[in-house]
């Protein structure tokens, strides 16, 4: 856990929405009234965009004061006369989403900082449709932040703030896209670790129909995650890899803060790496369950799944990072599946939005019909499509810093990185290299932490190691 808050705390004071919303550091950015003044900032905007009829839902997870901060927000809608649905209990963020859609709101907000450490909270803003709002709308909403004067502080009747509980009808509604028979089959145990966040009995209550047997850990609310980031990445499930048996067929689960994105380790304990996962998963939907559409993946992932896509005729769009990218483009065109390489996958079928929890259950499903562990299924995949190695780095450094580099490396692209000579280049999100090996790196900035990250995919390990390690290096040098 990186103890160090002061590299964490905001210098110029200004709030601004990043790729899923905003994160500060709780007591310098993050405060009440800072929720109020983004919590008019929305009801202005919606006033412009629905006019008085607006109606909004409101989540939270397992972080902070959730439900206070929650609250807050609820009631500085609710003072603008706009109709708030308010969680009675904390709930993943795609059970949120959902809600948005299916309830026919004009928004929903999420009050979680997802990954990030635990001395964050944040805010994640939904459309209408059921997914992170787009750039227009992040921008809109800043505008009204920027021009606000005064936040309208009455105090609000009961009548504009409704608790519910969301979760009855998303429940119902996942069991319409899975194969319950094959899930009810499923004979191998399941070892699941929420991480301490929002997913906390929601896949037992998913499940609570059928026999399959979950083993859980970590399923108390715990305000420092136990020291770790709630990120489902190897270093943080060592304690899952040791909860686990070691017997064919048993898998380990994880989710991280807010449930909308999941990990996957092997009966060995061995964390599978999400593009190979995606490969897995998008075989299995369209050859056995029928579903069509394109492929959206970041410019962050692997491109394992483009050799089975292009065998099948689907499209493969490559988006910047960012699940807001994907969404659009689940919004507009048919999609199969999105997916980005820290977890976050989505489906057509479901909502233009990451779901870990339906995501857990899709492959359980797939391990049950082809009757087969998650280990034999990627030997069999890397046999087809062949081996491609991937890793990322993150690390550190005030935000000034990290940009003044990025912009000199897009002044002065290099023409070699290490042994690697570089072939071309994209700058549409940080700085990604494409070397004559078919390999690549990609390095850009965290838009929620004063954080670089630098992401690189090869034929062997042993190269992505060495590019992480280039990557670190130009990005830490002095301009």
């Amino acid at each position: 856990m990186n103890s160090d808050i002061s590299n964490h705390l905001s210098k110029d004071k200004i709030i601004r929405f990043g790729t899923d919303g905003w994160r500060a550091v709780i007591g310098d950015m993050y405060t009440f009234e800072n929720l109020k003044i983004i919590g008019q900032a929305i009801a202005d905007y919606l006033h412009e965009q629905v006019g008085d009829s607006a109606r909004v839902a409101v989540g939270y997870d397992t972080r902070f004061m959730s439900e206070e901060f929650a609250g807050v927000i609820a009631e500085t809608l609710a003072a603008n006369k706009i109709s708030v649905l308010l969680s009675r209990e904390m709930i993943p963020t795609p059970v949120l989403s959902y809600s948005v859609k299916h309830l026919h709101l004009n928004a929903g907000i999420m009050l979680t900082a997802s990954h990030n450490p635990y001395f964050y909270h944040g805010l994640k803003f939904k459309g209408p449709f059921g997914g992170p709002a787009g750039t227009e709308m992040t921008q809109r909403i800043e505008y009204f932040l920027r021009k606000q004067k005064d936040v309208i502080s009455a105090k609000p009747t009961k009548a504009y703030i409704e608790m519910i509980d969301f979760f009855p009808a998303y429940h119902q509604h996942i069991m319409t896209l899975l194969d319950m028979k094959k899930l009810g089959n499923y004979k191998s145990t399941i070892y699941y670790d929420p991480m301490y966040g929002a997913g906390q009995g929601f896949l037992q209550k998913l499940l609570v129909d059928t026999p399959v047997r979950i083993e859980s850990l970590h399923m108390e609310r715990n305000p420092i995650f136990g020291g770790l980031n709630p990120e489902p990445i190897p270093k943080n499930l060592q304690e899952l890899k040791k909860y686990m048996v070691d017997q064919p067929g048993n898998i380990g689960i994880a989710t991280d803060g807010d449930a909308d994105r999941f990990g996957i380790l092997d009966h060995h304990g061995i964390f599978v790496a999400m593009h190979e996962l995606l490969a897995l998963l998008f075989k299995y939907i369209w050859d056995v369950r029928g579903w069509r559409g394109q492929v959206v993946r970041s410019n962050s992932m692997a491109d394992s799944v483009d050799i089975l896509a292009k065998k099948r005729g689907a499209p493969v769009q490559e988006v910047p990072v960012g699940f807001k990218h994907i969404t659009e483009e689940m919004i507009y065109r048919e999609t199969l599946i999105g997916a980005e390489e820290s977890g976050g996958f989505g489906y057509g079928v479901h909502i233009p939005e990451r779901d870990g929890l339906l995501s857990a259950l899709l492959l359980m499903e797939m391990l049950e019909h082809y009757d087969s562990d998650i280990s034999e299924l990627l030997a069999d995949l890397r046999g087809d499509i062949g081996q491609r190695s991937y890793d990322r780095i993150d690390f550190y450094r005030p935000t000034d810093l990290l940009q003044k580099r990025m912009e000199f490396l897009k002044r002065e692209v290099p023409v070699q990185i290490g042994d690697h000579k570089i072939n071309s280049t994209d700058d549409r999100d940080g700085l990604k290299f494409y070397f004559e090996n078919d390999s690549w790196m990609l390095i850009r900035l965290s838009a929620t932490e004063p954080m670089g990250r630098i992401y690189a995919t090869a034929t062997n390990q042993a190269e992505v190691q060495e590019l992480l390690i280039s990557g670190k290096k130009i990005m830490t040098e002095e301009v």
